[in-house]
């Protein structure tokens, strides 16, 4: 069963639960209230899948008209329009900070997303000219909007890294805004790493963009609803927070078929998931937090205890060099499809994938040595350059 599987989560919502966000449009309550904003083409795509979910705190911000293309008419879109950034964010990054669209972005920033929020989420491809330049920019916008109102909100990111094939300037964005991201500190970072989405899902060229925004949506709204929802071994809104203010994490699921087998297949499934079925490449022995959630049919839970279904977590905690690892288990029953199981599983606290970037820097000519020494420090370090 694919990560990106779109089937609707069938568990029992709490009955009149007060964390019902009453300006959103779900099926089921969610444990916390979350904003998006969309810059530039790839930031709009992966913020209109949330839309699409009935996230309504929602906009996109761009630079040309053409990229309102293919979102969904009732998201909001704002365009600064300059004719596109054409690959260059430091247009997209001049045009940001002109005062006049700064009071512009603060104004559709309250109409649109309000106060009511606890997470506000920064949606962008790392590489083009768009996302790269104005994301961190309208980052900070938020942390003045956000102090300006009194709020507790945190500030995160889903970025999406662009594939090798892409190009040397596409990789050296890349690696620039991610450090400027990064030096921001955001709460959480949800790195969507498109080569492996893409070999993962087995995804054509003109669906692996597609396959890896709907994949980030499904899960993290997955994990939203799960967390405000009873189950048989509690994941709820506080753990949830936890996982969330981790710093930089990632989420998988994936489907279990042959769990008739035996326990040791369970466990088999649930290492497996971890390792193999996320949104990017991690190091597991990195992680400062996990979370492994069964959603199961009653005749799986009449066959395994929930020691059984959750016996990966004892591969886990071996596998894990952080003697605090703190892991979060829990199990929901599907009562619809009594002979169903999916694992899903999320990591926190977790450092990107050193290769991954060292193959960006290297396709875009990054030397770490001699290169925006502001930027090198801290990027250098990081991933392990130095």
């Amino acid at each position: 069963m694919s990560i990106f599987d779109e089937e609707v989560l069938e568990v029992h919502p709490v009955e009149d639960s007060k964390e019902l966000n009453l300006t959103d449009e779900f099926s089921e309550p969610v444990a916390k209230k979350f904003a998006f904003i969309g810059c530039g083409a790839a930031g709009g795509r992966i913020v209109d899948e949330f839309f699409q979910k009935g996230y309504r705190r929602a906009m996109a911000a761009n630079t040309c008209e053409q990229d309102r293309k293919g979102l969904s008419e009732d998201l909001d879109f704002i365009n600064l329009n300059i004719g596109g950034a054409g690959k260059d964010p430091a247009k997209a990054r001049e045009c940001i900070l002109k005062p006049s669209n700064r009071v512009q972005i603060l104004k559709y920033i309250e109409e649109i997303l309000g106060t009511d929020f606890e997470y506000v989420f920064i949606c962008a491809g790392l590489g083009g000219g768009t996302g790269s330049g104005m994301g961190p920019v309208i980052f900070k916008y938020l942390q003045e909007y956000i102090a300006s109102k009194g709020m507790n909100a945190k500030i995160g990111c889903i970025l999406s890294l662009p594939m090798e094939q892409e190009g040397s300037r596409v990789a050296k964005n890349a690696i620039y805004a991610y450090a400027e991201f990064l030096a921001l500190n955001p709460t959480p970072m949800v790195i969507i790493d498109n080569a492996r989405v893409a070999k993962i899902h087995n995804s054509s060229y003109a669906k692996r963009n597609s396959d890896a925004n709907k994949g980030v949506a499904n899960l993290l709204h997955a994990f939203n609803t799960m967390a405000a929802m009873p189950s048989e071994q509690t994941f709820d809104s506080s753990d949830f927070s936890q996982l969330l203010d981790s710093g930089m994490i990632t989420f998988g699921v994936s489907g279990v078929s042959n769990w008739e087998e035996g326990s040791d297949v369970v466990a088999k499934a649930i290492m497996d998931t971890f390792q193999s079925a996320t949104l990017a490449d991690v190091d597991i022995s990195k992680a400062t937090q996990g979370v492994c959630i069964v959603v199961a049919g009653e005749n799986v839970l009449n066959t395994f205890s929930t020691e059984e279904l959750m016996g990966g977590l004892d591969l886990l905690r071996n596998s894990s060099k952080q003697k605090d690892m703190l892991l979060h288990p829990a199990v929901y029953v599907n009562e619809a499809k009594p002979d169903s199981m999916r694992v899903y599983v999320a990591l926190g606290g977790l450092k990107p994938n050193k290769a991954v970037f060292d193959k960006l820097s290297r396709v875009g000519n990054v030397d770490m040595k001699i290169e925006e020494p502001t930027i090198k420090s801290s990027l250098a370090r990081f991933f392990g350059f130095e």
